[in-house]
């Protein structure tokens, strides 16, 4: 590297400065303060082989993200990355803790100084203690695979004459590799077959001996699949004098037995499903927990909250118990060094099982379920796909070998799916041109829906509306519509049902107001998205917009966010001619704005003016919308 090369972030790498900086201390060069502290046969004489540097903050960003692109991430599998990480409901006041900068160093803090993050990862160890059943719970580790080596730690200390924790043969192979590297100076993680990710009970009486510490299982497995036989299992690694370590998946604890109620001595997983974002950050967060056994407690090594008296009488706050045991306060004689801690995710996760609550971890659990079980359901009717047909939760294996198709073949086609601007992409009426068997399926809902409302209520006149998105032409729209109306008519047929109902489009393209007098010949009503009408016409994303928009507003280019406000210019040009031609053509065409415009006073003003007759907006807008509706009208009476 040049020794002239000016970093432009660091005023230190200008020579002048650094000169001054060095004549201050009486050194005539950086190389005489390291050899006057580091011995001369250790110093590095030669040039180091670096590259050469990238002064461009751009060049910089792309040489960073060549690099990252090297890995797939949570984008390019968002849907299911699978393996103990996913994407998951997360309730807005997750987001809003995670990104509070009060709690961005909820770290480890000190006894007299953090009694509000003390009490709040309290509140966390004892709702985690519900979901569990269990009494202790330790303060986050760093991730589920140190909550697993130290869990494994612990067995080898209180089983100090053993050396052999047995496993799964399909164990996480992230989470096994941590273990290996952690627990090799006390003993070795010895296999178990679990063929299909069951353990096999013959091969683990086989393998237990006086020297097995602990028996380890994930529940559901690796694989996904449920242990059937848990309870036995524990009750072998208990018959052979060994503890019994077991991992669930939290999110199933609303559905499924915790492992305390089939024998686990120690509990440990992950927390990553409880509010945390795929790829936040450094860990996701592991926990430890067991029951108030001493014996078992004294062996944590990470924090433990308690309440506690304070020194005026009646008063209690929040402190550290058996603070000794660990390595902030002991060092080398702790029961071991457990690093990074996560604060932060147990407040997050407290805050999730608080919003939760039990009935809605158990929502979850059965949703999950009932997803898996229809993915299940669906795969195996593919032909040539075999699927474990076992109970599973989140993942399972597929086997593809029977299609004539390579893995390497699926996952090209998988990627092939992969959309880099899926504003543009594979979406709306668009599907239903490649896969009909999705307007059926919607279609079909709606009209069961109907038909179930107005034999409730037969004083009512129901008169569904049916809306295709994203119509830019009238030959998609008619295909997609004629696809409608057949499923529509069988289903009111098979009811025995008479019930007038409506076929229409959004218009949220420009082609599709430029058109307009055409699309009107297939569609009985127009809805205008405004919201995509006005990213299409801007040309740019309302989801990125954010990042430049300021920049318009304090140069005066833009007054107004067009996303909250209609550009009555360029977006209501289309939205005005769009009306006018769609009634040339069909006269008695309903007219109505979707979107976040509609809440909008101005704009629903303008939208009356042209000639829309309702608005569709989120609910917390309809006050203001019907207000502003109501006031349009006046306004148009006067």
């Amino acid at each position: 590297m040049s020794n002239h090369f000016i970093h432009p972030y660091m005023p230190n790498s200008v020579p002048e400065i650094e000169g001054e900086m060095l004549r201050e201390i009486g050194v005539g060069d950086v190389s005489e303060i390291y050899r006057s502290v580091i011995p001369e046969d250790l110093l590095f004489q030669g040039e180091m082989d670096l590259p050469a540097p990238i002064p461009s903050e751009q060049a910089l960003k792309r040489h960073m993200n060549g690099l990252l692109a090297q890995n797939p991430s949570t984008a390019e599998a968002l849907s299911f990355l699978g393996a103990g990480c996913y994407q998951r409901y997360i309730p807005a006041v997750c987001d809003e803790i995670a990104n509070r900068s009060e709690f961005l160093t909820a770290y480890c803090g000190d006894t007299y100084s953090d009694h509000g993050k003390m009490q709040a990862i309290f509140e966390y160890a004892s709702m985690m203690a519900e979901l569990l059943e269990l009494d202790v719970v330790s303060y986050p580790t760093y991730d589920a695979g140190q909550a697993v080596s130290s869990s494994f730690r612990m067995a080898f200390r209180l089983r100090p004459d053993r050396k052999e924790i047995l496993i799964p043969a399909h164990m996480s192979p992230e989470i096994r590799s941590q273990a290996e590297a952690y627990c090799a100076p006390f003993g070795t993680l010895v296999p178990v077959a679990d063929p299909g990710g069951i353990l096999d009970l013959e091969d683990l009486k086989a393998k237990l001996s006086e020297n097995t510490a602990a028996v380890f299982l994930e529940n559901p497995s690796f694989l996904g699949v449920f242990q059937p036989k848990a309870r036995e299992v524990m009750d072998l690694a208990h018959q052979a004098g060994a503890l019994g370590i077991v991992m669930p998946e939290v999110s199933s604890l609303g559905v499924m037995d915790p492992p305390a109620r089939y024998g686990a001595d120690l509990t440990c997983g992950d927390i990553q499903p409880l509010g945390i974002h795929m790829q936040y950050g450094s860990g996701c967060a592991g926990f430890i927990a067991m029951d108030n056994d001493p014996a078992l407690v004294n062996e944590l090594p990470t924090y433990l909250y308690g309440i506690c008296e304070t020194g005026k009488e009646g008063q209690y706050g929040w402190g550290r118990a058996l603070y000794y045991r660990n390595s902030h306060a002991s060092r080398e004689k702790a029961k071991e060094y457990f690093g990074t801690e996560c604060g932060l995710w147990a407040i997050v996760a407290g805050c999730y099982l608080a919003t939760m609550g039990p009935q809605g971890m158990q929502e979850l659990g059965a949703r999950i379920l009932a997803y898996a079980a229809y993915a299940q359901q669906k795969l195996a009717a593919l032909p040539g796909v075999k699927v474990n047909p076992a109970p599973v939760f989140q993942e399972f294996v597929v086997d593809f070998s029977a299609t004539g198709k390579t893995v390497a073949e699926i996952k090209t086609i998988i990627a092939s799916l992969h959309e880099f601007n899926p504003m543009m992409g594979h979406r709306g009426c668009r599907l239903a041109v490649t896969f009909p068997e999705i307007a059926v399926m919607q279609t079909r809902a709606v009209i069961r829906a109907a038909i179930n409302v107005q034999k409730r209520h037969p004083e009512w006149n129901m008169v569904p509306e049916i809306m295709i998105p994203l119509v830019g032409e009238v030959k998609e729209l008619k295909y997609v519509k004629n696809v409608v109306v057949k499923t529509a008519d069988e289903e009111l047929a098979a009811a025995g049902v008479e019930m007038k109902y409506l076929v229409g489009t959004m218009i949220e393209i420009p082609r599709a107001a430029l058109t307009a007098d055409e699309i009107a010949k297939e569609a009985e009503f127009f809805s205008f998205g405004t919201n995509d009408l006005t990213q299409m016409t801007f040309g740019f994303s309302r989801d990125d917009a954010g990042k430049f928009l300021g920049a318009y507003y304090d140069k005066k280019i833009y007054e107004s966010d067009p996303f909250a406000k209609l550009d009555q210019i360029g977006v209501g040009k289309l939205v005005k001619m769009a009306a006018k031609l769609g009634r040339e053509t069909r006269p008695e065409l309903h007219l109505g704005i979707c979107g976040e415009h509609g809440g909008d006073p101005s704009s629903v003003e303008f939208c009356h003016k042209v000639g829309l007759d309702y608005v569709s907006c989120s609910p917390f807008r309809v006050p203001i919308a019907r207000l502003a509706a109501a006031q349009a009208a006046i306004k148009d009476a006067q």
